[in-house]
């Protein structure tokens, strides 16, 4: 079920409208001035077309019009059914719990947080536990690689819940697209990856000493895509102590534009 609120642009008084297709899970509330236009904002949110979807109004919602979003006991009182926010279980103002033979066993004490509803206390704890270990990670991550990098410009940092991919993306000096560094599966695995508009420049940077902290420490694997340049810039006998450098590859990388820098576990 679409529980986001759509609203038009318009100076007039809005009303809620629900919008249904053949499918309750595409049912939504849209906030509009007229029936048409909650039918046709519906209809997008849906994915059909406009002629697939019905419209009637919706008195109850008037009130969340303008808001961020519709509270989730709201939709319960109302007759709605909402997925658990952490087990995805279905809830409703008369659903039960099951047992693993799939018996009905005590009815749902639902836990109400905003747009948010869990099917208990239990999986609501079970949900911030979850979500207070991806920030954990994400806090981690942002700082190894900070750490890792000192000489770096970290721009933007995407990772914490909901996210299992952590990211962040730097710039150095003389780049014009810059780089990003990921731990791909969230298991710790660090790679490091420049836009191949900037290779030439990163390899410039390197090697005119400007990441002598990181030179210095670093155990790592070079995977070059383009053998002249890399072989040109940094020769072997100019890699720093305790660098190997690995079999030249074909190119590749998360993301097309980007080449692999070097990855770490």
């Amino acid at each position: 079920m679409a529980k986001e609120i759509s609203k038009l642009n318009d100076s007039r008084i809005e009303l809620a409208y629900q919008v249904e297709t053949g499918d309750p899970e595409e049912s939504s509330i849209q906030f509009a001035t007229t029936n048409v236009a909650a039918r046709r904002q519906g209809a997008h949110a849906a994915d059909v077309d406009f002629t697939q979807a019905s419209c009637k109004r919706a008195h109850w919602a008037d009130q969340y019009a303008g808001q961020r979003c519709i509270p989730a006991q709201a939709y319960i009182e109302n007759g709605w059914n909402i997925g658990c926010t952490n087990c995805a279980v279905t809830v409703s103002s008369d659903s039960y719990h099951q047992d693993e033979d799939g018996d009905t066993d005590k009815p749902h004490e639902p836990v109400y947080r905003g747009e948010d509803l869990f099917c208990s206390a239990e999986c609501e704890l079970l949900h911030d536990a979850e979500v207070a270990s991806y920030n954990a990670k994400g806090e981690a991550f942002k700082a190894r690689v900070t750490q890792e990098r000192p000489d770096l410009e970290f721009t933007v940092f995407r990772c914490g819940w909901p996210h299992i991919t952590m990211v962040g993306e730097f710039k150095f000096p003389g780049c014009q697209y810059g780089g990003s560094v990921r731990d791909q599966e969230g298991d710790g695995t660090i790679q490091w990856y420049v836009a191949g508009g900037d290779v030439t420049a990163w390899l410039a940077y390197e090697k005119e000493g400007q990441a002598t902290v990181h030179q210095a420490k670093a155990k790592y694997n070079w995977k070059h895509d383009w053998a002249e340049s890399a072989q040109a810039v940094r020769p072997r006998d100019r890699l720093p102590r305790g660098v190997k450098r690995a079999p030249l590859t074909k190119p590749y990388g998360l993301i097309t534009d980007e080449m692999p820098l070097y990855a770490r576990s």
